[in-house]
């Protein structure tokens, strides 16, 4: 029971943290995706 608790917390954290490493990603596409709009926009 100890050791499948232990186990599940772990896979969460994993998951948290897979998530935030997407999260992470995605933001910086969208940053570069508003950068390059820019300069499409001043050229």
């Amino acid at each position: 029971m100890n050791n499948y608790f232990i186990l599940n917390e772990n896979q969460k954290q994993t998951r948290q943290r897979t998530a935030d490493s997407i999260d992470v990603r995605q933001s910086e596409l969208t940053k570069y995706l508003f950068d390059f709009r820019r300069v499409l926009v001043n050229v």
